[in-house]
Order: structure tokens, then sequence, then C-alpha cells
């Protein structure tokens, strides 16, 4: 993503000369604070009768608004980081959040870097009251929240568990 930010940017800069690094920079910034438009091609608030590739796999025990799908033929990595399932969810039927689960240390080493890259330096997350002991990461934008957990307790590296998350903000405050 930043990749086409800056290829936008050079191309803006090459067309219109007259446009200041200041305003690219502004037109960079517009483009990141609300966050990623969607994963993978679908994005946030895609009805799920628009989507004939996903899988359903059952609703949300807590609140039955909430469907869980797979995609057939999801390739099964994160920037050839290889992972276990993503799920995406939907909210009365419109989409809002995804979870991607891995497992091991050198998988989320590689997910950190490739996620530092595309959407900046996260936000270091402590545990505390309120926070899960797991959470490593986060980025927050005004529409989107990305997170990153690692249970970094387990005794086995290679097997310990990890989880990306993206939520849709405006639909996610609707869950009950």
């Amino acid at each position: 993503m930043k990749k086409i930010i800056v290829i936008l940017a050079l191309s803006l800069s090459i067309l219109f000369p007259e446009i200041s690094d200041s305003q690219t920079d502004e037109l960079k910034y517009r483009t990141f604070r609300r966050g990623p438009k969607g994963f993978r091609g679908i994005n946030w608030t895609t009805k799920i009768d628009d989507l004939p590739d996903m899988i359903y796999r059952g609703f949300d025990s807590n609140n039955k608004d909430v469907t869980w799908y797979t995609r057939k033929n999801d390739k099964m990595e994160i920037g050839g980081a290889k992972v276990k399932n993503i799920f995406y969810l939907f909210l009365q039927d419109r989409f809002y959040y995804v979870s991607i689960e891995f497992k091991g240390k050198s998988i989320y080493d590689k997910i950190g870097e490739i996620f530092e890259f595309v959407y900046g330096q996260p936000k270091l997350v402590e545990p505390g009251p309120h926070v899960p002991q797991n959470l490593k990461k986060s980025w927050s934008y005004r529409d989107v929240r990305i997170q990153l957990y690692y249970d970094a307790d387990c005794l086995l590296k290679w097997s310990c568990k990890g989880e990306i998350l993206y939520t849709y903000l405006p639909i996610n405050s609707q869950v009950e």
C-alpha cells in the first residue's frame, strides 16, 4: 500500500509540479487517516449476497446477527507468511471484521515487519486491566483498527498462536 502511495505521489508531482511537498503529504495523510477500505478486494459494508465465493461457517453465539464465513480458494498467507485460517465476519449481512489465525514466532515476526512497512509504526500495547495479555501491536485509524496478537508465553515458540484482527469501527460500534 505504501508503494502505491509513493508511486501516486511521484506521479502527481510529475503531472502537477505546482503541488508542493506539503500538499503531497496532505494527500498521503487523507488517504491513510481512515485506514484500509476493506480486505482482499472486499470493501467494508459489502453485503454477503454480493459475494458468491463465501462459505457460511456459522454465527456468533453471543450475537446471532454476526455471521462467520471463509472464502473459496482464499490464499492462506499474508505477505508470504503462512496463516491457518481467515474468517470474514458480517453484521446483519454487512462485512465489518476479519480474523486471521497463525502459529509460530517467526510468522508473528514476519507479519509484524510487513504490517510496519504497509501501515507504519504500530502502537506497542502494554497489558493492563482492559487490555488482553497477548495484544502486542495495534494500528488505529479513524474507521479501522488493526490488532496483532501473539501468545508469547507458550512453551514451544513454533506452536504459539497468534491472530490478526481488522475491525471496521462504524459497524463494530453496532455490535451488542
